[in-house]
């Protein structure tokens, strides 16, 4: 980086970008890279203010485009930016503000702070604005905007479109740089979901689904303080078995904020023996001083229960039965995105996203042959009992503690 430059690394929301960037990713290629370098005395971290100043003045910030603060950028000028994970960011004016935040006029300079010459003139910096994403519809405004060179603001073709580029880069194509079996390990986890392996194997953008009953563009995302919520249930979707080619037990924490609305906070999905399922569910319990354990006791409820009950005791779970198709299920759940009743929690949006996928893949029309919705099982099963959709009496089985003394 040129002397005293600055630059910019943003991510959807500022949480999100100072756990996995500034706190991670970025500290990891810094020790692979230049190992050393960040404990050097001219380089100075502050971590209150997620910015790192190199030992020649270029600084490096770490921000969020959280509604609240994409107004500060106003202003800003950054020699670079990249934002990660760009289809994150729902709101293109994020976007056209980031693009404001680009500054022109900055030379470029020596270490010793005088200008770099050309022709007897100041060399100007070029800014950049880079960014990277796993691809998903071809309605999203990056795929507009890279992908058929188009103003995702009015649709009509990019005035200068030589200035939108893409780079493809594919798992497949990386294999060099992958930890060993972790190619497998997607293609094993996203089985029967052409809407993931499209997004995260082959990179590519995709049509719309019209069969899909949750749409990528009703999902909200909100950072959540823990004070608003006032109730939280885990839903457990169990499987009776638990080898490699097994579905996943669901395992879905949401809870209800102070103004009626449900908020998913986090996925605990698994694939394993029930014992494993067992475990993760008293976990999320746990991790969240959840209120209750909802269940579907159609696959084997007196198993899930002496499951549950080898793990703890005195769990409050609720048993409820699954008298409708999947389809029919989810359909109301769905009906609540629509309605802006249901948001997810933008402090685990990482967190989420195999979720979410899911979410995207599940049609009006479920086929058998492919692979279960599990972690979407428990998120409507959450998400119904969290919003009362049955009716203040639901016909949903009968709510128990698993007492102690008894066997």
């Amino acid at each position: 980086m040129y002397p005293r430059s600055k630059h910019g690394v943003f991510r959807n929301t500022l949480n999100t970008c100072r756990q996995l960037l500034f706190q991670g990713t970025f500290i990891e290629v810094m020790d692979l890279a230049w190992p050393g370098y960040l404990e050097r005395d001219d380089v100075t971290i502050n971590k209150q203010d997620s910015t790192i100043t190199f030992h020649n003045g270029s600084v490096i910030y770490f921000r969020g485009l959280d509604e609240n603060r994409t107004s500060r950028l106003r202003g800003s000028e950054f020699a670079t930016i990249w934002l990660n994970e760009c289809n994150e960011v729902r709101d293109y004016e994020s976007i056209t503000v980031l693009e404001s935040s680009l500054n022109h006029s900055t030379p470029m300079l020596n270490e010793d702070g005088s200008p770099v010459l050309r022709d007897g003139k100041p060399l100007m910096i070029k800014p950049k604005l880079l960014f990277d994403c796993n691809p998903q519809l071809n309605s999203d405004w990056d795929a507009l905007a890279f992908k058929f060179l188009k103003n995702p603001a009015s649709g009509l073709p990019h005035k200068r479109p030589d200035r939108w580029r893409e780079i493809k880069m594919d798992p497949e194509g990386n294999l060099e740089n992958q930890a060993a079996g972790y190619l497998e390990g997607l293609y094993d986890s996203f089985d029967g979901m052409p809407g993931a392996m499209s997004t995260f194997i082959l990179g590519e953008w995709r049509d719309d689904n019209p069969n899909a009953l949750f749409h990528p563009n009703k999902i909200k995302r909100e950072i959540i303080d823990r004070n608003e919520i006032v109730r939280i249930v885990v839903a457990l979707d169990p499987t009776t078995t638990g080898h490699d080619k097994s579905d996943e037990a669901g395992i879905v924490v949401v809870g209800r904020l102070k103004d009626g609305r449900a908020v998913v906070l986090a996925d605990y999905s698994v694939r394993g023996v029930p014992d494993v399922w067992a475990a993760a569910t008293v976990q999320a319990y746990d991790d969240w001083e959840a209120d209750s354990i909802v269940y579907e006791k159609n696959q084997g409820g007196l198993m899930v229960e002496s499951t549950l009950q080898g793990i703890r005791r005195n769990l409050p779970c609720v048993a409820v039965h699954a008298s409708k198709g999947k389809v029919s299920r989810a359909e109301p759940v769905s009906i609540q995105y629509t309605k802006g009743r249901v948001i997810h929690d933008g402090n685990e949006t990482d967190k989420l996203k195999t979720l979410e996928q899911q979410m995207f893949d599940f049609e009006a029309v479920v086929d058998r042959k492919g692979s279960s919705p599990d972690r979407v099982d428990a998120l409507v099963y959450a998400i119904t009992a969290i919003l009362d959709l049955n009716g203040d009496q639901p016909n949903t089985g009968k709510m128990f503690k698993i007492a102690t003394n008894l066997w």
